[in-house]
């Protein structure tokens, strides 16, 4: 019962926020913008439903942390600690107890999308998922535009407009809070998180150390060839993790109210788990279980080696 009236809510969630698109779309002529209509009808829409993430009681983080950026990038221990990174996040937006272990110190809040975490190696960038009514308006303004002229670097390609406007409205603390590190940096994140975290990590690319690394978990689609392109070209350390029994990954369509154009990114690390429900299947603690070890791996995909979890996870 409680399964089937989040699957409702879900839906009705998304009703509305595609209605806001048309909105937009009506009202765009009368110069009234995305951003005053969300606005306007966010309250309303709060009152009703709290989409999205909620917080964690406890957030354990492994007993042995990475010290090397290496290891944080490359292990399955290292996956773990960056899915943990993300549920501190997300305690950040709800104002609770972060759990962060001894190794990490908090060098800056991202407003209410995410943390900069220092360990004595390495800077971690760490960004949540959708939270609330606002943050699914951006998800569905998927309308594209071009990434130029960011910090001196010219981007090709056509970007996700939603995800762009919140990064541009980040760049201020992010600037502030990146300024002067000389630290292997990272940048991670989950469901539009992920989305956060690429498009972070291409905004200062100018200003970053050489060795800067990329993780995300469900992130959904964020432009065109060209712009998948220039992201590869600026992050070659870059893992991408997505499972197939997640239907955020596939989203927005290929081909976006006829015109736009999205692609799924070549090289995906691709997993796949069973919750036993659609909205389940795209939480952070059924990504984190694959790489954990907590449930069942019943051998590997044809596909790229998978990691294949089909134990049924009580998330």
């Amino acid at each position: 019962m409680h399964q089937n009236l989040v699957s409702f809510v879900a839906v009705l969630i998304l009703v509305i926020v595609v209605a806001l698109v048309v909105i937009h779309q009506l009202v765009s002529t009368a110069g009234e913008k995305m951003d005053q209509v969300v606005d306007k009808v966010q309250g309303y829409i709060d009152d009703i439903v709290h989409p999205g993430i909620v917080p964690f009681t406890d957030i354990t983080y492994p007993t042995d942390i990475p010290s090397t950026i290496e290891e944080l990038y490359g292990t399955d221990n290292g996956v773990v600690t960056c899915a943990a990174t993300i549920q501190s996040a997300v305690n950040s937006y709800f104002d609770k107890n972060l759990f962060l272990p001894k190794e990490f110190n908090v060098r800056g809040r991202l407003a209410d999308y995410g943390l900069v975490l220092e360990h004595d190696n390495y800077v971690i960038v760490t960004f949540r998922g959708s939270a609330n009514s606002k943050d699914y308006a951006r998800d569905f303004q998927a309308f594209q535009e071009t990434f130029l002229d960011v910090n001196g670097l010219s981007y090709k390609g056509m970007c996700h407009v939603g995800f762009k406007n919140i990064v541009l409205g980040l760049s201020g603390l992010l600037s502030q809070f990146l300024h002067g590190v000389n630290k292997p940096m990272i940048f991670v994140g989950h469901s539009l998180g992920g989305c956060l975290a690429i498009l972070s990590a291409m905004y200062f690319a100018p200003i970053l150390p050489e060795q800067r690394y990329l993780i995300t978990f469900a992130a959904p689609r964020f432009g065109d060839l060209d712009f998948n392109e220039a992201m590869y070209k600026v992050m070659n350390n870059r893992r991408q993790i997505a499972s197939m029994s997640d239907f955020i990954p596939q989203f927005p369509l290929s081909v976006f109210g006829g015109y736009y154009n999205y692609l799924f990114g070549k090289g995906m690390e691709l997993i796949d788990f069973q919750t036993g429900g659609l909205i389940n299947n795209h939480s952070l603690l059924g990504y984190r279980a694959t790489y954990e070890g907590t449930c069942q791996k019943g051998g590997t995909s044809p596909y790229n080696n998978m990691k294949w979890c089909m134990k049924s996870l009580a998330l």
